[in-house]
């Protein structure tokens, strides 16, 4: 009897010795995949812009000799505010944005007049937006409506002649860009836009009423912009264990 339980105990004990062995050492959990979230365009945004523009106004009297074109030009700033969609790869969208600034120029056009001038001291746009996004670039077009403020002047012997005229048009813009996702929130921007002011007649309230002019008036801009998302999205970088 003692030597069976002997030789029970021993199986026991070299079993167990087994058992451990073949846990070896302990196991270390192990991460899963670390990927970096893809950037979403969809939510409200808003920002700043800084740009160029450039224009012309082609004037044209009555009488054929008083025609004459202006080219103002200048640098500007302002504000843009918009929403985003995202289906799939598309970005659907609308902006609308405010600039204020001197595009102006002052020059002779011979005739009668010494000197005009003219200046557009703020615009905004209210417009469209559909592009296609590649990581984190998005590539668009824009269009929509246009407005502009601007004044012109006439000068003899070097001082203004009357009051000017305070000119407010409508038109259309269009035009395109490229924004870059710096992050979750902040975005990157150029954009090209056109302005067609299309043409228009005043009677020429300087000269007593006598005739009319008739204008004719676009502008291109160029900008760059910076844009916060409000709509956090997800992270720059995802992690599951």
């Amino acid at each position: 009897m003692r030597f069976r339980a002997g030789m029970i105990v021993a199986m026991v004990v070299a079993a167990s010795g087994a058992s451990a062995a073949d846990l070896g050492s302990p196991r270390l959990p192990v991460a899963g995949a670390v990927t970096a979230a893809a950037t979403t365009w969809t939510g409200i945004y808003g920002g700043v812009h800084l740009g160029y523009g450039w224009g012309q106004q082609r004037v044209a009297d009555d009488n054929p000799a008083l025609f004459y074109t202006v080219n103002p030009r200048g640098v500007f700033g302002g504000f843009q505010i918009g929403y985003n969609q995202q289906i799939s790869q598309f970005v659907v969208g609308i902006e609308g944005d405010i600039s204020f600034g001197s595009i102006a120029q002052r020059r002779a056009p011979g005739a009668l007049l010494d000197e005009v001038s003219k200046s557009t001291s703020l615009f905004a746009s209210a417009r469209l937006r559909g592009g296609v996004a590649f990581g984190d670039a998005l590539v668009y077009a824009t269009g929509g409506l246009g407005y502009a403020r601007s004044r012109d002047m006439n000068y003899l012997g070097g001082a203004a002649f009357g009051p000017g005229w305070q000119n407010d048009r409508l038109g259309w813009v269009a035009g395109a860009g490229i924004e870059y996702a710096v992050n979750a929130n902040l975005s990157v921007k150029v954009e090209y836009l056109r302005y067609d002011f299309g043409s228009w007649r005043r009677p020429q309230a300087q000269f007593w009423g006598i005739g009319n002019d008739f204008f004719r008036a676009s502008m291109d801009t160029v900008k760059v912009g910076l844009n916060y998302r409000f709509a956090t999205g997800p992270s720059a970088v995802v992690a599951r264990y």
